[in-house]
């Protein structure tokens, strides 16, 4: 690192690489709707944001909304955990990096209503969305390649996702109760336990999927769209 700053309540980090990543938040200030931007000028140098680092906004109560670039490649580890968060959105555009949400990095955030997303395939860590209570649905077409353990963990108010190829672990749902669930493209592979997780769920198949062929014989709502 060659350089920390403060820019409207944000701590950045300069890398030599000319990146930067957004290190921490003034805790003192309630600064509700913040926008990342992209690039940051600093001392007649432009450096390109792309990550957020571990903790970041952890704990955090005043934030309401976050909007980041598509430029950000790395959520870290337990960026938003526990903090006031309502809404995440990630601005459309194609990463020149490799897109990963670390794990438990919206963990416990008790207020995410909404989740927006944009771009290319991004590798998920563990419980990345556990506990989010409020989360009630998300479209993840062409963005998860896997669904790891517990992405979705005590997500109670869970009712809809929309799915394409993903593999999805054990666990990944737990605690939810999933209502419509939309497959655009055939799974990966999934654990046991998800087929009984969405029992109760409709299946809406937006396409001709032999691996599904016979769900509505196993008692499945099965909706052809």
């Amino acid at each position: 690192m060659v350089n920390d700053f403060w820019l409207k309540g944000l701590n950045y980090a300069l890398h030599i690489d000319e990146t930067v990543t957004v290190k921490n938040v003034d805790r003192t200030q309630v600064l509700g709707y913040i926008k990342i931007p992209s690039k940051i000028q600093y001392q007649e140098r432009e450096y390109v944001v792309t990550t957020i680092a571990a903790d970041a906004f952890a704990d955090y109560q005043g934030v309401s909304v976050i909007e980041v670039p598509h430029t950000v490649a790395q959520i870290g580890k337990r960026a938003f955990q526990n903090s006031s968060l309502k809404a995440f959105i990630r601005q459309f555009g194609v990463c020149p990096y490799e897109v990963s949400i670390c794990e438990y990095a919206f963990a416990n955030c008790k207020n995410l209503e909404e989740v927006k997303l944009s771009g290319e395939t991004m590798l998920l860590g563990k419980g990345v969305f556990e506990g989010c209570h409020k989360l009630h649905q998300l479209d993840s077409r062409n963005l998860f390649g896997k669904l790891p353990m517990y992405s979705f963990l005590d997500c109670e108010n869970l009712e809809e996702i929309s799915l394409d190829s993903v593999d999805v672990e054990a666990d990944a749902f737990m605690g939810t109760n999933l209502q419509r669930v939309h497959f655009y493209r055939c799974i990966d592979g999934f654990a046991n336990d998800f087929l009984a997780r969405i029992k109760n769920a409709e299946i809406h198949l937006h396409g001709d999927f032999e691996e599904f062929a016979d769900l509505a014989y196993d008692g499945f709502a099965v909706i052809y769209e």
